[in-house]
């Protein structure tokens, strides 16, 4: 095996523990992925009046646990646990470090987080069509060639799935905890998007995404107050978009979910004309000009 995989976890996590626990026992990951006791909270104390608890605590998390891993022999995979693995996912991760591709970045994503916006579900509709052969279902019936996504310039987020690259981690954990010395005034997701933007690190992320997040634990989140129902629709919607992509997905299973929670009728005309064209605008048939 190239490399090593941690799950962040909540001691009072218990049943997402069990979850993560049964799918890696699902996939023979067992002896590949260790759990890491995700921090509750600021145990640091640092000054962070601009994040909540939850965000500081996984701010720290990830600093804590890549600080523990600086002299690392191998690569390692990070992993928060919401996260969906395929079965494919591990032998593609030892594929693309076999092929020397992690070595050229400081961090590698498998998923990310992508803005609901007609350019970038374009962008990403039109790289699915080329990398992967589709059933009539929808599903990836065989992936063609994966490719890379730069992320510089990219507006992303998650921390949910990220290789680091072995020679990467002391640089990393001295941005983050220069970051957490200073006071974070942002999400690690956010913060390393920021690090990634001003050139201090270089990452990218396969595409199609090799894995997920699991949709229902995503929407009961402890980083965020989410008790606003529009913020948990808008959670979902882009947490279901981020699903289309990842080789594993259901899609019928994700429309009926969709239909089920998002469906509200236009409400006139122009609603209707504005529904109309942004799903037209998202098919093949729509040209640029």
């Amino acid at each position: 095996m190239d490399y090593a995989g941690y799950f962040l976890n909540l001691d009072r996590a218990v049943d997402r523990r069990r979850a993560m626990e049964d799918q890696l026992a699902a996939f023979n990951l067992g002896h590949v992925y260790t759990r890491y006791p995700a921090a509750l909270g600021n145990i640091l104390k640092v000054q962070a009046p601009k994040l909540s608890e939850g965000a500081v605590g996984c701010f720290i998390s990830h600093c804590q646990l890549l600080k523990s891993l600086i002299h690392s022999p191998a690569h390692v995979h990070v992993v928060e646990d919401d996260v969906l693995f395929s079965p494919s996912t591990s032998r593609i991760i030892e594929s693309v470090i076999q092929s020397g591709v992690l070595d050229h970045w400081d961090l590698l994503y498998t998923d990310i987080w992508i803005p609901v916006e007609l350019d970038s579900i374009q962008d990403l509709n039109a790289r699915l069509s080329q990398a992967a052969t589709l059933g009539p279902d929808g599903k990836v019936r065989s992936v063609n060639q994966f490719s890379l996504i730069d992320l510089k310039g990219r507006t992303f987020a998650a921390t949910v799935s990220y290789l680091v690259n072995r020679r990467s981690i002391q640089k990393i954990v001295e941005l983050l905890a220069g970051a957490l010395a200073a006071g974070p005034a942002l999400p690690i997701d956010l913060f390393y998007r920021q690090e990634i933007n001003q050139g201090r690190l270089k990452a990218a992320c396969l595409f199609p995404f090799i894995t997920s997040v699991n949709v229902e634990q995503s929407l009961q989140t402890s980083i965020s107050d989410r008790n606003d129902t529009s913020l948990l629709r808008s959670t979902l919607a882009s947490t279901l978009l981020r699903n289309l992509y990842f080789i594993q997905c259901d899609p019928q299973q994700l429309r009926r979910l969709a239909e089920a929670q998002l469906g509200s009728p236009a409400t006139d005309d122009r609603a209707r004309v504005l529904a109309a064209v942004s799903r037209f605008a998202t098919t093949p048939e729509f040209k640029r000009y």
